[in-house]
Parts: structure tokens; sequence; C-alpha cells
């Protein structure tokens, strides 16, 4: 079973307007409100290609009670933890020029007890082999909560991870995360380094994390895992409607393959077309259906 992790849960909001003005009224128009949170999005790819994902984090107020509402109309199960204050909006504004402006609220402060509430809660994931940790800590925890928290996990639990800086470090010091995912000015800004296959091996060595993938936005892809380096990259052009979750829907793609086949590479191939596919839609994470598999026909991988 596959577990996703999003401790700082979110209403996602996708508003489309003809112009944005910095310095006026803005007139709009909502045209999705969805649970939001990286795990979340992941969670909504692995269940888009027939899998199925259990979401976890802390929720509060209305908007926690939307958050609940809204995940089980999806079908997504949830293992919830309530907190006094309001869970966070996220809202996406997307203009007719195509851009795209994030305005992120930063949600509840999570108290020092709720969060080892959490950590001894976390004792009963022991049915997920998968688990997914995405996003930013809420207000109130440590830098070395996940660290903490993927230390609940057996050794024998593939932990994926899509965060960055120190809480990342101190994440891959416990020596037992199997993938990191991370967009490659994430990578750059947490490890002061290149993504080269050498720094890559020399991260996989001092970490012991066997799969580290780095993604490029339009570019594509790489992955290194077993002292080798990939590039993937897709000749298939879409229309872009919505880039935010693209990211998600590329670790809940490689997940959703991986649980089922074990194959780094051809999980890489799928994460990629997922990514691709989410793009054309409005919902993070949601893949689609029409068209991803002329992209993962489309979708090529080469050795470095």
């Amino acid at each position: 079973m596959i577990l996703t992790i999003t401790l700082n849960l979110a209403i996602d909001k996708v508003i489309k307007t003809k112009v944005l003005k910095s310095n006026g009224l803005n007139r709009v128009e909502v045209v999705s409100s969805l649970p939001g949170g990286k795990g979340v999005n992941v969670a909504r790819a692995i269940n888009s290609l027939g899998g199925k994902a259990v979401v976890s984090g802390f929720v509060g107020g209305f908007n926690g009670s939307f958050i609940e509402r809204k995940l089980k109309e999806e079908g997504l199960s949830s293992i919830l933890f309530k907190v006094e204050q309001e869970s966070r909006i996220c809202n996406i504004i997307l203009d007719k020029e195509g851009n795209v402006t994030e305005i992120y609220e930063k949600g509840p402060v999570i108290k020092v007890q709720t969060g080892n509430d959490y950590l001894k809660y976390a004792k009963k994931f022991s049915e997920f082999d998968f688990v997914a940790i995405s996003g930013s800590l809420p207000e109130g925890l440590r830098k070395d909560y996940y660290a903490h928290l993927i230390k609940k996990f057996n050794e024998n639990k593939k932990i994926f991870v899509d965060f960055s800086g120190e809480v990342l470090i101190k994440a891959l010091e416990t020596r037992k995360c199997f993938m990191m995912k991370i967009n490659v000015n994430e990578f750059e800004s947490t490890f002061s380094l290149d993504a080269t296959s050498r720094n890559l091996e020399s991260i996989s060595k001092e970490f012991s994390v066997p799969v580290i993938s780095i993604t490029f936005g339009e570019e594509g892809s790489i992955i290194h895992f077993e002292k080798s380096t990939y590039r993937l990259w897709s000749q298939f052009k879409v229309k872009v409607v919505n880039p935010v979750g693209a990211g998600d829907a590329y670790l809940g793609g490689f997940i959703y393959k991986f649980s089922n086949s074990y194959n780094v590479l051809e999980s890489t191939k799928v994460a990629l077309a997922s990514s691709i596919s989410n793009v054309t839609l409005l919902e993070g994470g949601k893949i689609n259906k029409d068209n991803f598999t002329s992209i993962l026909n489309e979708t090529y991988i080469k050795e470095e």
C-alpha cells in the first residue's frame, strides 16, 4: 500500500483572470477548488493511473472540514490529524498571457505536543510499503522533524522524499530514504552543486540514497541510480493549462509504476509522462487520460 504525507495540507484554488492588476480591482473566476498540498497531488496522480494511495497530514477549522469532505468525494482515503488553527488556502492565478501567480497562506502553527502525537501514531503505518513525504514543514516543527518521522518506518519500507534545504539534509542523514525527487533549482540551493553525474554519485554514496531524480521543467529530467545517470525527455507537445502540481504528478507516476514493477527506468518514463500530462489540466497531480499514453509513447531515455 502507498501512503503520501503532506503535513501542511491546503485548499488549492485555481483562479482565472484576463489581466492581474497589481494596484486595483481584480474580478476573477474560481475554476477549481480542491484539496491540495504536494502529497495530495501525488496521491491524485497515483489514483488517476489506477492505483490507490492514502493521504495523511494536519487539517483544521472550516477549511480542514472542506479538505476532508473533498478527499472523500474524490475517492482519496485519508488519515488526518485535527488541529485548532485554520488550514491554509493556496491561490493559483492564471491569466490569458499564460502567467502563473501563486499566493499561498502559511497554514497553522503545529504545537510540539501535536507533532509528537503524530510521530507516535506513525508507528501504526506499518501496513504501507511505499511512503512519499512531500512539501515544506508547517511552522512550529523542528527542521529534523521529517528525519524523526522517517525513523519510525522499518528498513524494508521504500521512502520517497520531495522537499529541500536543511530539512532534506537531515532527512537524508537517516540513511533510510530510497528516492530523492527534487527540482534543479532546489537541488542547487540545497547542495551548492551542479547536477552532474559525479556529484549525484557522491550524494548517493554519502547518504545511502539509491535513486536521485532531478526535474528540469519543460526540459525533462535526469535520474541517477546504480552509479549511472540517465536523461529523459519527451517529443510530445502539449498546451500548458496549469503547471502547478506537475512535479507531484512526476513523483506519483514513478511510485505507481515502481510499486507494480520495481523497474526504475520504466517508472521514470511513466513519471515524466505523468508530469507532462498533468500540465494540460487545471487540477494539480491529476493525469489526463486523453493524452497520457501518447506522451508515454514519445518519452525517451538515454544514459549520459
